[in-house]
């Protein structure tokens, strides 16, 4: 609440609202669309949509009217996509991960690898210019902060915003 804008002038806790806001749309704007193309695709694929429908009906019976975190991750088809992978460190360490577990990372963490980032506490924008590209380093997932994988963050365009 106590920032300020490069004039000088205080942001309004309108303001701040507002980014908030915007953050939040951003994440569920992400979901959203995956979640309507995931279901576009089920109508166009009649016969992904029956076995997605038995699933869900499956579930249902089994739990009733009860919709939980858990329940869901019980749905097969749903997460179908997951599979067990291994990672392994830059010294060399192998960790394997279940496709039953949950992986989260810090981008403020990630962002500040010493192996990764010359000088990674500094503030160097210059860090991802052409020439040193420090971003790409270790590969696609060097820089986190709009995700990555099957796809990155719509947000993105609209954080640069």
């Amino acid at each position: 609440m106590e920032s300020k804008y490069k004039d000088g002038h205080q942001t309004t806790e309108s303001e701040v609202t507002g980014m908030l806001i915007a953050a939040l749309f951003a994440g569920q704007h992400t979901s959203s669309i995956t979640s309507i193309w995931t279901g576009a695709y089920l109508l166009r694929h009649k016969e992904y949509m029956t076995v997605v429908l038995d699933e869900q009906k499956n579930l249902m019976r089994k739990h009733g009217n009860k919709v939980d975190y858990d329940i869901l991750s019980e749905m097969e088809v749903l997460y179908r996509s997951h599979s067990d992978f291994s990672v392994t460190t830059n010294e060399g360490k192998e960790y394997d991960i279940s496709k039953s577990h949950i992986v989260a990372t810090s981008p403020a963490f990630a962002n500040r690898l010493p192996h990764v980032y010359k000088d990674p506490d500094s503030y160097d924008p210059d860090r991802f210019s052409p020439g040193r590209e420090e971003d790409k380093v270790t590969g696609a997932f060097s820089y986190i902060s709009f995700g990555g994988g099957r796809h990155g963050c719509l947000g993105e365009p609209f954080a640069y915003l």
